[in-house]
């Protein structure tokens, strides 16, 4: 992968960095629209647009389908390393996508409550099998203190804004 700094030219938003306010950033090149943002800084890497802007409007259901599939493996590894620290429990997964890491930890045992900020995501994983959908936001979850035992958050923090408040939710 390639960096190619950014200029005073890229406009407003992106130019900071969300975490350390650092103005030093990269952008990263890869194929997906939008592109990835580095700091040099801190070396977190995000997108300054939304998420759900990139899910609603310019991937289909087949897409996100094979997407998902394609992170069964970390999931499967995920899994191993909780079922080595925890009992099946209470999960909560922020930026649940398609629903596929809920279903299959539903599948698993755990009680699985999927959250998304996009309506498009929240009605396929709703129509691929997950429970106990919700649409919401990261930085602002709609459930009391304490209440999950584990929180996962996959391919999430490069997609918010501000990811800080989102992981204090968390």
């Amino acid at each position: 992968m390639n960096d190619r700094r950014l200029g005073d030219e890229q406009g407003p938003g992106r130019g900071i960095c969300p975490v350390c306010e650092g103005d030093d950033l990269c952008e990263l090149s890869v194929r997906r629209s939008p592109p990835l943002l580095r700091c040099q800084s801190c070396h977190l890497a995000f997108r300054a647009e939304p998420v759900y802007d990139i899910v609603d409007h310019r991937m289909g259901d087949d897409e996100l389908e094979r997407l998902g599939a394609g992170r069964l493996p970390l999931y499967m590894a995920a899994l191993e390393n909780l079922q080595a620290r925890l009992q099946m429990g209470t999960l909560l997964d922020v930026g649940c996508g398609n629903g596929l890491f809920a279903r299959w930890m539903s599948q698993q045992g755990w009680q699985v409550t999927a959250l998304d900020s996009s309506g498009h995501l929240c009605h396929h994983a709703r129509g691929s099998d997950t429970r106990n959908v919700v649409r919401g936001l990261a930085q602002d979850l709609p459930f009391s203190s304490h209440r999950f035992d584990v929180v996962t958050l996959w391919d999430v923090i490069d997609h918010l804004e501000k990811p800080i408040p989102a992981l204090i939710e968390a």
